[in-house]
């Protein structure tokens, strides 16, 4: 339904869903052995499941529910006692105390890699680990690239006194013109994980990237100008963003009666800079290899949700801010296939003909793998 053109799904779908955004992505398109099988809709949901008096499963009230209630239809038992459970944390899956309305995108790396680690040799990397990586790895190459580029001088051996002084060097030749050209070099920096497994490494290095970015005052909204919007950092291997009063950063559209639709402007610009910084990251920057196939796919699909995260509401075709009011911000910017950079392969023996693109991207001088 995801891959799907509001207008090209049957009437029922479209009256019951209505709710559901087309999000343009391979990743829901329907797969030949899915089309020979049965859709979870086409389940008759009749057998009931007992409940037992210490079930893991709670009420609205907190209490057990298998005191209130003595069983519940099939699905609806494995949904909720899957939900109950905290797969994201970085160890063993405890029971959460409240509902969460988000999960992290680790815990597909982190079930996938639990599954399958012991037969295929992959394991889980913690967040701090690849925190840790990317902030050093790659601040390094950032801080030698300029260098190189302007011929500033930076000793690039100690990467925190450096950054701090390509951070010196910018803001002393700092200018609308300049920030577009570093932002632009930026973006030229390669970063190839040859064993990517499920993606950790790489959704790390973008949101290093991104606070990169920002601290060097280089995160541009969509008209190229800088963004200047409180803080951007990583925390406990997530991008978190704060106003200027330490507020958490929330993306709401607010419903008024009429059914007018509205945004905050700042709030817009912040969500389309990172969205747009983040698609041309994941496009240009980074790339991976692994022999397991569903790893490929874990991958694509977390670096897909990274960026699902700041999916923005556009306003619709042909309105402006002083045409219909109820027509505003009502479809979903729909998201890139961003499956190109991420494939399947042995890194150590398999050989790939270069496109003229790929050539040209891992042919100039200096691009970091």
């Amino acid at each position: 339904m995801l891959a799907e053109q509001p207008e090209n799904r049957s009437s029922n779908v479209r009256q019951k869903y209505s709710h559901i955004p087309y999000l343009n992505s391979s990743l829901f398109e329907t797969t030949a052995l899915e089309k020979r099988t049965l859709r979870i809709s086409n389940l008759k949901d009749r057998s009931l499941l007992p409940l037992y008096p210490q079930t893991v499963l709670r009420d609205q009230q907190g209490k057990p529910l298998g005191k209130t209630e003595p069983e519940l239809h099939t699905l609806e038992y494995l949904l909720r006692f899957l939900g109950s459970y905290d797969f994201g944390a970085e160890g063993k899956g405890e029971i959460q105390e409240e509902n969460k309305t988000l999960i992290t995108a680790s815990v597909l790396g982190l079930i996938f890699e639990k599954i399958n680690g012991y037969r295929d040799g992959s394991f889980y990397t913690p967040g701090f680990i690849t925190m840790y990586m990317s902030r050093e790895a790659i601040r390094r190459a950032v801080v030698q690239r300029f260098a190189e580029k302007y011929n500033w001088n930076i000793d690039t051996t100690i990467a925190g006194p450096a950054f701090e002084s390509l951070a010196f060097c910018i803001h002393q030749n700092y200018s609308l013109e300049t920030i577009k050209e570093y932002n632009q070099l930026l973006n030229e920096l390669r970063i190839c994980d040859p064993a990517v497994g499920s993606g950790h490494y790489l959704v790390s290095a973008l949101d290093e990237l991104i606070v990169i970015k920002a601290e060097l005052k280089l995160l541009l909204n969509r008209q190229g100008k800088p963004l200047h919007y409180g803080s951007i950092e990583v925390q406990n291997d997530e991008l978190i963003v704060t106003d200027n009063h330490g507020e958490p950063f929330s993306y709401t559209v607010h419903q008024h009666p009429d059914g007018h639709r509205t945004i905050n402007p700042h709030t817009q610009e912040l969500q389309e800079a990172l969205f747009h910084e983040k698609q041309t990251i994941i496009e240009n920057c980074l790339f991976g290899v692994d022999i397991n196939p569903n790893s490929v796919k874990i991958c694509r699909l977390r670096l897909w949700i990274e960026l699902l995260k700041n999916a923005y509401y556009t306003t619709s075709e042909g309105v402006t801010e002083s045409s219909t009011p109820a027509a505003n911000y009502t479809q979903l910017q729909t998201l890139p296939n961003i499956d190109i950079n991420i494939k399947q392969g042995n890194s150590l023996l398999s050989r790939y003909p270069l496109t003229a693109d790929l050539h040209e991207a891992f042919g100039k001088k200096g691009h970091s793998l």
